[in-house]
């Protein structure tokens, strides 16, 4: 789901839902949510990958986690969006899709999950060979 970007412009916009569970949670906050949020994608700026790069190690938990994710979607979302609609939202999402959304903050496109997963099996296939040869060899 690659798309052409142009360096510092808005991408493709791009769909996350808002699970009917979110939506009930904010509701029950007086916040009315989408069944979607829209994400406009774009590369992120040498800047904004060292703010990223040093926000990201401090994150300790998961929580930790959702909360710079949400912070990071709030600057790709139309102007307006409501944080809490977006935090609430990642109350649903898992580590896997936390990750694919930061790498998505940074390069612009969200990675097809089949696909990173064959890239991390070829990778293993090639390196595991040599690593066991290494260890055999100490």
């Amino acid at each position: 789901m690659a798309a052409e970007l142009i360096w510092g412009t808005a991408g493709k916009p791009t769909p996350y839902p808002v699970t009917a569970e979110a939506r009930a949670a904010l509701a029950a906050q007086g916040v009315e949510a989408p069944e979607e949020l829209i994400l406009y994608l774009r590369t992120a700026t040498g800047r904004e990958r060292k703010t990223f790069q040093g926000r990201v190690s401090g994150c300790r938990t998961t929580d930790d986690q959702r909360e710079l994710v949400a912070d990071l979607l709030l600057g790709r979302m139309a102007e307006g969006s409501d944080r809490r609609v977006i935090r609430e939202a990642l109350e649903d999402a898992d580590e896997v899709t936390l990750n694919q959304l930061m790498y998505a903050y940074v390069n612009g496109v969200i990675p097809d999950p089949k696909a990173l997963e064959k890239a991390v099996d070829g990778a293993l296939a090639r390196t595991t060979p040599r690593m066991l040869a290494a260890l055999a060899v100490s």
